[in-house]
């Protein structure tokens, strides 16, 4: 009897862990996703010479520009260098004149006036000098954009930025990042994979899977010497935590151009 009974006990405590063995957690991706879901990539390093090149070019074409600007703006240095004394001088002047505490007398308000009217008169002839030296400047800087919109840029100064931005992202080794994922939800830790690239030509989906990659968070990241031809890269996400598996098919595109312009739009 006491056989049966260990026998029974046996039994049901199996039963129970048996029970027990099931997955635990949870895993919901049904409005997983990312916003926004494609980003236009180029290889930086192709970038940088390509956008130097014209920058160089555009340099070249311009030294006489450039340098008559600088001579025009030693001119104008001079002419407000000759206006900060006078100026102070004026300024000194109308405190005088309207110092309600200490009025001047009769005479010296006089005296104040005219010489007011004085540099008056100097201001309005150094301005008759500065005016046509401003409009000079503005032609040329006319000519320069000019020149600029032939070469394919619209601001040299946004194309220079742009080259340091990107030199940045080498130094730095930066890749091309999505955002974070949205709308995972599930028990900790949550495992990300790239299971798949699409593109119009296979070939080159799978040499674009070596260059991409996913950090925390569900972040989608390329190498910034990504090189792959032009096209669109649409990734395939695998989401994983114990003993569930998510696939989040075509969830996001990398969209590889030969350029970007300058304010960061697909060329």
């Amino acid at each position: 009897m006491k056989t049966i009974i260990i026998l029974l006990l046996l039994g049901c405590s199996g039963l129970f862990f048996a029970c027990q063995d099931i997955t635990v957690g949870y895993l919901y991706t049904d409005i997983a996703g990312y916003t926004p879901d494609t980003l236009p990539i180029i290889n930086v390093k192709k970038e940088i010479v390509r956008l130097q090149g014209i920058l160089d070019a555009f340099k070249e074409q311009t030294v006489e520009q450039h340098e008559k600007l600088v001579e025009l703006e030693k001119q104008l240095d001079v002419l407000r260098e000759s206006m900060k004394a006078p100026q102070k001088e004026y300024d000194a002047l109308l405190d005088e004149l309207y110092d309600y505490e200490n009025p001047p007398t009769p005479d010296r308000e006089e005296e104040i006036n005219a010489k007011l009217e004085e540099l008056d008169i100097f201001f309005d002839e150094v301005w008759e000098q500065v005016y046509p030296i401003q409009d000079e400047q503005d032609e040329i800087n006319e000519e320069l954009k000019e020149i600029a919109e032939g070469l394919g840029m619209e601001d040299p100064a946004i194309m220079a930025k742009k080259i340091s931005d990107y030199q940045d992202r080498i130094e730095f080794k930066l890749p091309w990042t999505s955002s974070r994922i949205q709308g995972v939800k599930g028990t900790e830790p949550l495992q990300y994979s790239i299971v798949g690239v699409k593109s119009a030509n296979m070939e080159n989906a799978a040499k674009f899977m070596t260059y991409a990659g996913v950090m925390g968070g569900g972040r989608i990241y390329v190498g910034i010497d990504v090189d792959v031809p032009v096209g669109a890269y649409t990734i395939t996400l695998e989401i994983k935590n114990e003993g569930r598996t998510k696939v989040l098919e075509d969830v996001f595109t990398f969209l590889v151009m030969d350029e970007i312009d300058e304010g960061g739009d697909v060329e």
